[in-house]
């Protein structure tokens, strides 16, 4: 329990936010240490905004109440501080944390009827499309020698960062191509590091060097490392001879430095039978986190035909999955990632519409935004130039994104409009993935009909 008489402030590792119009988030308190999201209520958004830019105690804070005639559920707000207590939401100080009172523009997100955010919560960037790897399964066609986009200079980088902390994003995923194998990743990650927000880094881990590893064993960093296989066979065969031993010796070494870990591995015809001793060799390690994803038949893969799956190879890696995760339930924890999932309802909407412009977006190398990472490269879809304008003006152009929030009726969609799994399909929503070979209005790639996701 709190000590009323001695002076707290919100903990630095929480972003409050208020978001006007988005209905289901409108007032939300998010850890970057943890990735915990919490949405809360405006009587208890305003007392810890109170904190944030505060040092009080409690009994001050209820004195002043009193003497205003201001009445407070502060019953409530204990029940709220008493559940989020372990990750230290209010932290004993005689010094705000949070001086800074942010005056920017705020987003103007009326007149949606579809809930948009007032900014972006998630981001994925590229720093560089270049990879040190040429893995046989790459969708982005990365390699050595990859020059798709020019690439900003670190500086550039840190003041789109501050950008996004201004805004109040919660996570940054930086992806790519191979983010460390970006020339300045080391001195640039020490420094953005140290910004309010939680970085999640999809490498392949064969970079990790001193000048690294402390930035990426931080509180506010998860590492999602490429691990395709318990065997060096397994993995060297998708990924080229000698590169698992590297990846295990990283593994090592960040586990040594108490970093955040989950293991990322690409379920193909050749290594979909070992995912059971897959999660027991990282168990055996101390990797606590594993995230399954099929493999997809886009970019090399294409040229690869032998590793995409049959529907009944496909169908068999999901029942081994099952049954890995009760065996697995509560000491690793096991995610299998689907393009295509039925888990959403959309009640019959006829709105068409995903996280892409309402509350995520893709920044290139280059530094153009976009909706998100599948629409880099089309000149068509760059809603802005973070080098060149602020993320809140990018962000309000209602006319650019038009086409992402919400403009797009069902019936548009081929062979959607008419599925019986279209109040409830994920991928009816996805435009950007069939972008590049297709358009916004084709049937989704990997669609759920046919994977007989529906059986």
């Amino acid at each position: 329990m709190i000590d009323l008489n001695i002076r707290h402030t919100l903990g630095n590792n929480w972003i409050l936010r208020e978001d006007p119009h988005h209905p289901n988030k409108r007032y939300s308190i998010y850890n970057i240490h943890t990735q915990m999201n919490y949405i809360i209520k405006k009587p208890t958004y305003t007392l810890l905004n109170i904190f944030r830019l505060h040092a009080l105690s409690v009994n001050e804070l209820m004195t002043h109440f009193v003497l205003k005639d201001i009445n407070f559920d502060w019953e409530g707000f204990w029940n709220v501080c008493n559940k989020i207590v372990p990750f230290d939401l209010l932290v004993e100080s005689n010094e705000p944390f949070n001086t800074e009172d942010f005056h920017y523009k705020k987003c103007d997100m009326s007149g949606y009827d579809i809930p948009v955010a007032s900014a972006p919560y998630g981001v994925e960037l590229h720093f560089t499309h270049k990879c040190n790897l040429k893995c046989r399964h790459c969708f982005q066609n990365s390699s050595p020698y990859s020059h798709k986009f020019k690439e900003l200079e670190a500086e550039q980088w840190v003041s789109i960062i501050k950008q996004f902390v201004r805004n109040k994003v919660h996570d940054v995923t930086i992806s790519g191509g191979e983010p460390l194998c970006y020339s300045q990743f080391s001195t640039l990650f020490n420094e953005i590091v140290n910004e309010k927000i939680h970085y999640t880094i999809l490498t392949n881990a064969t970079l990790v060097n001193d000048y690294n590893i402390d930035a990426l064993s931080k509180n506010n960093v998860t590492l999602s490392i490429s691990l395709d296989g318990h065997s060096e066979k397994l993995h060297d065969d998708l990924r080229g001879k000698g590169v698992y031993q590297q990846v295990i010796k990283s593994i090592k070494r960040l586990i040594n430095h108490k970093a955040r870990i989950s293991l990322s591995y690409t379920i193909n015809a050749h290594n979909y039978l070992y995912m059971k001793e897959f999660v027991n060799f990282a168990d055996s390690m101390g990797v606590r986190s594993v995230a399954f994803g099929f493999i997809e038949n886009n970019g090399r893969a294409k040229q690869n035909a032998n590793l995409i799956l049959s529907l009944s190879q496909r169908q068999l890696a999901k029942s081994y999955f099952e049954q890995i995760k009760d065996k697995y339930n509560g000491k690793v924890n096991l995610n299998l990632i689907e393009v295509a999932s039925l888990n959403n309802n959309f009640s019959n909407s006829n709105k068409v519409y995903c996280s892409a412009g309402t509350t995520r977006i893709g920044v290139s190398a280059d530094g153009k935004l976009y909706p998100c990472v599948y629409g880099f490269g089309n000149e068509e879809l760059i809603m802005g130039d973070l080098t060149k304008e602020y993320l809140e003006d990018i962000w309000e152009n209602k006319e650019k994104w038009k086409m992402f929030r919400g403009s797009i009726q069902l019936e548009k969609i081929n062979q959607c409009a008419t599925c019986t799994l279209n109040n409830k399909c994920t991928l009816r929503n996805c435009r950007l993935r069939n972008y590049a070979n297709y358009s916004l209005y084709n049937k989704p790639q990997e669609c759920a009909i046919d994977y007989s996701i529906h059986l």
